[in-house]
């Protein structure tokens, strides 16, 4: 009995190997590819608000959560803007500086894709993705 089984388990490994064998040498490779060529304007890669390039523009605080990472258990923000031609755009950010994000507050916002670089307030105050500065504060070189 086991004579048969062994019997029929290579012939079944050696009709999958001939339908593999088989489908394999269907395909052709092209042998004279076709070249396209393109014009200047055709050929652009990157765009010209690339996502990774920095926006700057005049921006107001339409409303900062703040959130926990759970995979790192850091403390995390996510701040929704609206710009100067009335597009919102949402922001992640880490760190405390949402803590001193308000509703209404108006700033320069700089941006790069989803991530917040920098937001200055109108009262000097700048905020970060990892720091908090308050106006008026100087620095002692002495």
């Amino acid at each position: 009995m086991h004579f048969w089984i062994r019997a029929a388990m290579l012939l079944a490994a050696g009709a999958a190997g001939w339908a593999l064998a088989k489908r394999n040498s269907g395909r052709k490779t092209p042998e004279d590819p076709q070249v396209v060529y393109l014009e200047d304007k055709d050929a652009v890669i990157d765009s010209e608000k690339a996502p990774g390039e920095p926006r700057e523009a005049s921006a107001r605080v339409k409303a900062c959560y703040r959130r926990m990472d759970p995979l790192t258990l850091n403390a995390g923000n996510e701040a929704v803007f609206t710009l100067e031609d009335g597009e919102e755009i949402k922001l992640n950010f880490t760190g405390e500086g949402g803590l001193h994000l308000r509703e209404g507050e108006q700033g320069l916002l700089t941006w790069q894709g989803m991530r917040l670089i920098r937001f200055e307030k109108e009262n000097g105050d700048v905020i970060g993705g990892m720091f908090y500065v308050p106006a008026g504060e100087e620095e002692d070189d002495a």
